[in-house]
């Protein structure tokens, strides 16, 4: 193997441009204020944990963002900008999914059947209730979208189909075509899903084995970062307009 061969086949920067964006989307994730069922504005500790929310999101959006700004060319080298009509309509597919399932609280009873039934009670962050200020207001939803439709698609594929699902099937990753996984790596997606989303896991293999069938149909990673961002778009619009906000 000459020189020049070896150098576009070895990847640039190793691994990190793939797992750094997602570390960060975990990590700082953690410092994040949990609400609970708390919706009284004024609740002595409501207020301050409210800019704290505020202030965490947003420095994780911004990070990720930047992260995935610095090694764009490493992205695009790897995987050709290129879409097609499946990752929309797998989108929506897979909102409509995920919220019938949700609605269903399969989660909750299979989760009480061991005593864990506590797993599947999320956070709920009302910024209408929690959120005085209107620029504040502005602020969390302007963010918040922008997170939900853009940055967290792009970091998770980047890690889990970027990454994750190639170094199962074969050591030398970056050489791994998506639409020749094994169907024996592909069961790692669900797993993934249902472990990120305990309290929602039967949604969450349903959709992560949905856009496993898209990345195969296609082979386009940026098929399955879309059809995420549909996905979470949607879900985010169906938040909004009907309070649903243990789906943030």
């Amino acid at each position: 193997m000459n020189a020049s061969k070896s150098k576009i086949e070895t990847p640039k920067y190793g691994v990190w441009p793939w797992v750094v964006p997602f570390l960060a989307l975990m990590f700082i994730g953690f410092f994040e204020p949990r609400f609970g069922e708390v919706t009284d504005s004024q609740h002595p500790w409501v207020a301050a944990q409210v800019r704290g929310y505020l202030l965490v999101y947003s420095i994780k959006i911004a990070v990720i963002a930047l992260l995935i700004g610095v090694f764009c060319r490493t992205y695009l080298a790897a995987f050709a900008f290129s879409v097609t009509r499946w990752a929309v309509a797998i989108g929506v597919l897979g909102v409509v999914l995920w919220i019938g399932i949700c609605n269903l609280q399969i989660e909750s009873f299979v989760l009480g059947l061991f005593g864990n039934a506590d797993l599947a009670t999320r956070s709920e962050f009302d910024p209408f209730q929690l959120i005085e200020e209107r620029w504040q207001l502005v602020v969390f939803f302007g963010v918040r979208l922008f997170g939900l439709t853009v940055v967290v698609p792009i970091a998770e594929e980047l890690f889990l189909r970027g990454f994750l699902l190639r170094i199962f099937e074969d050591p030398n990753w970056w050489r791994v075509r998506l639409a020749e996984i094994s169907t024996k790596t592909l069961l790692i997606a669900p797993l993934y899903g249902a472990a990120t989303h305990p309290g929602e896991f039967v949604a969450a293999i349903v959709w992560f084995t949905l856009i496993n069938w898209l990345m195969k149909r296609t082979g386009k990673f940026w098929d399955c970062v879309l059809a995420h961002a549909v996905t979470n778009g949607l879900l985010g619009a169906y938040v909004i307009a009907f309070s649903q906000w243990q789906f943030w």
